[in-house]
């Protein structure tokens, strides 16, 4: 493996491990927190929360919003947890080809590119 495609390799792990964290643990803490969330406001019973979309806005009850944010965060959770475990299984790739070559280049054979 070329110095250049293994430094690549080791930037999108790290991408895929923070990424996939920043996704995750607030997907996390919107699904199964507490407290139902309307932006940044926390709601109680009786309240409403406006929501906007790109031609309309439409409210939500306490509970609507309440299945919404675990809607999201479930979402949230799934894809950052996706990406976690493609970076576990490109730190697997990284360590697995970097043994290889040291073994190789312990053997004394070339590899051919």
């Amino acid at each position: 493996m070329s110095k250049a495609r293994w430094i690549f390799m080791s930037m999108c792990t790290v991408a895929f491990f923070i990424v996939g964290l920043a996704l995750t643990i607030p997907g996390l803490e919107l699904a199964f927190g507490a407290d139902v969330t309307c932006g940044d406001w926390v709601m109680h019973q009786g309240d409403q929360c406006r929501n906007a979309g790109r031609h309309s806005s439409w409210f939500n009850d306490y509970e609507q919003q309440r299945s919404r944010n675990r809607d999201e965060g479930s979402l949230l959770a799934g894809v950052g947890g996706v990406l976690l475990f493609g970076g576990i299984l490109s730190l697997f790739g990284l360590v697995t080809s970097h043994l290889y070559y040291k073994r190789e280049a312990a053997d004394g054979t070339t590899i051919a590119e």
